[in-house]
């Protein structure tokens, strides 16, 4: 999800009649210039650890980040630095990295003992951040500048390279190569992990998200201005538009059925791509207004969140249809599901109305799928 200006907001999500409330994710962050503060949304705000079964969060506000339990739902609190606003996880290492804008650096958490170990301080306004686990190298873009921070995950040696804006990163770590992605740009930089070489992949204007499937060495890249979901051989760098629905915007993968799942805001729907031969099989309708997506390979569900029903939709990978709609709090924005517990996990970010009180962002279990 690229920058916006909102309201704080309240992130309430109900399992039957157990309610979990945990304060959670404020964002600041600069509209135009710097010095304009705004809120800055992060699909990557909540992320879930395979490894461990434990999901995390960032509480902007409080400087802090929320960890679930995903087996009991018990929680607890790790400090962070000033404004955290994304998180990725080393599973290799047990390792959790969280970027905080407000104080330029990133938390190092210990996996194991969710406690922090250190912080690194990486440059002005940190804001995406991914995870190579097989070099053990972090990297950070940053908003409003053309630097990249590759961080050393055994020294914490930082290096700076210019690699342009980057909105989104993505690790794929059977190449060593990072790809990022600039929201208003019309080419993804690819960065070789050995080198920090440089080289460029087209791919048009207007894009908004993108996802790799490391086994077929395919990247998935949404375009919202074409209404097309474009598929790059990461190999060659020729590449397919598939169409979809008006406005896609959030994209994820199946890997263990090989099937890619567009978000389309434009006419709240998803579109189920066969990565196979890159054909679309499936049209699904959702709520109004879907912007996130998260796959639960094990039990082959897909569950989008609805920005302005204030729903969840869930549904069967198997067969292409809506199993539920979950109500949520106000304007769901982000979802992390773990899959060894089949609990799904959402945040929202509450009142959009201009003026309006803002609210206390919370988090909770929104469904249960047992496996």
């Amino acid at each position: 999800m690229r920058p916006q200006s909102i309201q704080k907001t309240l992130l309430r999500v109900a399992t039957g009649t157990a309610i979990l409330t945990v304060p959670l994710l404020v964002f600041k962050s600069t509209a135009q210039e710097p010095e304009a503060r705004g809120q800055l949304i992060s699909p990557y705000a909540i992320v879930a650890n395979r490894a461990t079964g434990k999901v995390y969060a960032v509480d902007s506000s409080a400087g802090v980040v929320t960890v679930i339990y995903a087996s009991s739902n018990a929680t607890a609190t790790i400090s962070a630095g000033k404004e955290p606003v994304s998180l990725a996880i080393n599973e290799a290492t047990n390792t959790i990295y969280v970027a905080n804008v407000g104080s330029g650096t990133v938390t190092e958490i210990d996996g194991a003992t969710d406690v922090p170990r250190a912080t690194i301080d990486v440059g002005h306004l940190p804001y995406a951040i991914a995870v190579n686990p097989k070099t053990n190298r972090i990297y950070v873009s940053h908003t409003f500048s053309d630097a990249l921070t590759v961080v050393d995950g055994a020294t914490r040696d930082v290096v700076q390279v210019k690699a342009g804006s980057a909105d989104a990163i993505a690790v794929n770590a059977k190449t060593d190569k990072v790809y990022l992605l600039g929201y208003e740009g019309t080419q993804l930089t690819v960065l070789d992990g050995a080198s920090n070489a440089q080289s460029k992949i087209t791919t048009g204007g207007h894009v908004w998200g993108f996802a790799i499937n490391e086994s077929t060495g395919k990247m998935y890249v949404t375009h919202i201005g074409t209404n097309a979901l474009q598929a790059i051989d990461l190999a060659t760098g020729k590449s397919t538009d598939i169409p979809t629905g008006k406005m896609p915007c959030a994209v994820q993968i199946n890997l263990a059925t090989n099937r890619v799942y567009a978000v389309n805001y434009g006419d709240d729907s998803v579109t189920v791509v066969d990565g196979n031969n890159d054909a679309a099989i499936a049209t699904i309708q959702t709520g109004e207004g879907p912007q996130a997506i998260a796959v639960d390979a094990k039990a082959n569900k897909v569950y989008i969140a609805n920005t302005y029903s204030n729903t969840v939709t869930a549904i069967d990978g198997a067969t292409n249809t809506v199993t539920a709609t979950m109500t949520t709090g106000e304007h769901p924005f982000g979802l992390a599901v773990d899959a060894a517990s089949g609990h799904l996990y959402s945040e929202n970010f509450g009142d959009l109305k201009p003026g309006s009180t803002p609210a206390t962002l919370s988090l909770d279990i929104l469904a249960s799928t047992p496996h």
